[in-house]
């Protein structure tokens, strides 16, 4: 990548640009400022997702860089499976986010999900009332892909 980064920088750039006029939607507004956080925040996500194949990390996901040290956090789940909900690639970019937790149905303690999880562990923490965001987020989902295969 050192040798020939001014090629990868520019294959990066077209991959980030790709995805912000493919697969987001298609925002305007008169405050620039706000278009510009709008986009940044789809940027980011993009940028995030990964794909770990290893253990309980089976299924592609965005995983935010603030802790993802510790593995994926429920509550970082919830908003991001929000954001997905809304990407023109659905399977790819969102139901990533969803699927990935429902692995751990049988580590839940009444209604609540391990507040985070690795590729073998789980957190002894429970995710609290951001467990239900999962369910709602799916919804979400749904709703604006009509996959019924993905909802069961």
């Amino acid at each position: 990548v050192v040798n020939s980064s001014l090629s990868h920088l520019e294959a990066k750039t077209k991959k980030m640009n790709d995805i912000l006029n493919d697969d987001v939607p298609y925002f305007r507004c008169s405050d620039d400022d706000i278009v510009k956080v709008y986009y940044f925040q789809y940027a980011v996500y993009a940028m995030y997702y990964t794909y770990i194949g290893k253990g309980q990390e089976q299924v592609p996901h965005v995983q935010t860089a603030v802790n993802n040290y510790l593995g994926q956090h429920n509550y970082d789940s919830v908003f991001q499976i929000r954001v997905g909900s809304w990407m023109a690639n659905k399977t790819y970019f969102a139901n990533g986010n969803v699927l990935h937790w429902a692995q751990l149905l049988d580590a839940r303690k009444g209604d609540e999900l391990p507040d985070n999880l690795g590729i073998d562990w789980n957190s002894g923490c429970y995710g609290g009332p951001s467990t239900t965001g999962h369910v709602y987020g799916a919804w979400t989902i749904y709703e604006h892909s009509g996959d019924l295969e993905f909802l069961k």
